[in-house]
């Protein structure tokens, strides 16, 4: 392959990472969205009487939260600033544990479940609102609008819940409310999915799936990870981008252990397996020719052409770096991180090249960097 096509090819595969990135952002299965703050994860806004209402918070972190000073509050559908009232004011207080909840109750609430602070008088939600969530220093945290309130994010709950009903926030892209509810996949996963959208980040729970709050006695729940793990993408393959490990040793000789004679040219298999035991073994797919002295170069495209010793027994003093096994021994350990595949044909020639997402985590950000490997079939 010439310069010039070897520049296309790499602008081929350019686009096609871009591609991938711009899949991996867009792809709910790979959206980064759990959050690193208190959110509201669910509300009911009536019940048995128009005051029996509540709202629950969620800890996604990994520390407890004080919650003194903090308030909750409320707009009506037009979400003016001027029509903001406090249901909660900065006289709230209490600590919602690491990856626990606190609910903040109208005093009428008949729930069964105690509030970790009340309230009373004519805040009370009502349809259309806005609820909104303040800390200490008058930050806005999270807000969630419901039916026609114009303030949200992105766009508002679909509809109001009905009486003894309630809206939970997710705890993946994928929860829905019955994975949400009692013996649900996701019942005890926690509500931290956020993605900025009111209308996409919450379940609607009916009267068959239960209205369930949860308060500070409540056992915790960790979130799931917003990476997804090596099960939810395709399957490291070594072919792909293998190294072998000089740190492999050898715990018994290796023995080359030819079915046939020795034949003058090698037919490695298409795709030759490698294992990452640490007792090296003979591929039986590969027929080593004898030559003068063994000649292994292990590299990440499967091209080895090993060459045993005249007598079909191997010297177990060969180190490890050039092992006369035909099946070189590296260390593979699939990462916990997203990875693509796809085969690419150019020029004629099929190239199969894997990507693998190296996930850097931050204090409000997660990064992908991609690790591309491609080798020609």
């Amino acid at each position: 392959m010439n310069v010039h096509k070897l520049n296309q090819f790499l602008l081929v595969l350019l686009a096609f990472l871009l591609g991938l990135l711009v899949f991996t952002y867009k792809s709910p299965q790979f959206a980064l969205s759990a959050t690193t703050h208190v959110v509201i994860s669910e509300i009911q806004i009536g019940g048995d009487l128009p005051t029996d209402e509540f709202v629950e918070l969620y800890n996604p972190t990994n520390a407890p939260v004080n919650l003194a000073n903090w308030r909750l509050a409320k707009r009506t559908a037009a979400g003016q600033l001027e029509d903001e009232d406090n249901i909660i004011n900065a006289s709230m207080s209490g600590t919602i544990p690491a990856n626990g909840y606190f609910l903040i109750a109208h005093v009428n609430f008949n729930g069964g479940v105690t509030a970790d602070t009340t309230y009373a008088g004519p805040q009370s939600l009502s349809t259309n609102n806005t609820i909104l969530l303040y800390d200490n220093l008058n930050a806005l945290v999270d807000k969630v609008g419901l039916d026609s309130a114009v303030d949200n994010e992105t766009l508002a709950f679909p509809t109001n819940p009905a009486n003894n009903r309630s809206i939970e926030r997710k705890a993946q892209a994928s929860s829905t409310a019955e994975s949400m509810s009692t013996a649900g996949d996701d019942e005890t996963d926690g509500n931290a999915y956020d993605s900025d959208n009111n209308s996409t980040d919450f379940v609607y729970r009916t009267l068959a799936q239960g209205v369930n709050p949860q308060n500070t006695s409540a056992a915790t729940e960790t979130p799931l990870d917003a990476s997804p793990s090596p099960s939810d993408g395709p399957t490291p393959t070594p072919e792909a981008s293998v190294s072998p490990s000089p740190s492999v040793e050898p715990s018994a000789s290796p023995d080359v252990s030819p079915s046939a004679s020795p034949s003058s040219e090698p037919s490695p298999s298409a795709s030759p397996e490698v294992s990452p035991s640490a007792t090296p073994e003979a591929s039986p797919s590969v027929e080593p020719s004898p030559s003068a002295s063994p000649d292994v170069s292990p590299s990440p495209s499967p091209s080895e052409e090993p060459s045993p010793t005249a007598s079909p027994s191997v010297s177990p003093s060969v180190s490890p770096e050039a092992s006369a096994s035909s099946s070189p021994e590296p260390s593979v350990s699939p990462s916990p991180t997203p990875s693509v595949q796809a085969q690419v044909i150019f020029d004629g020639m099929l190239f199969r090249c894997s990507i693998e997402y190296r996930v850097i985590h931050s204090w409000f950000l997660n990064l992908l960097f991609p690790h591309i490997s491609c080798v020609r079939k």
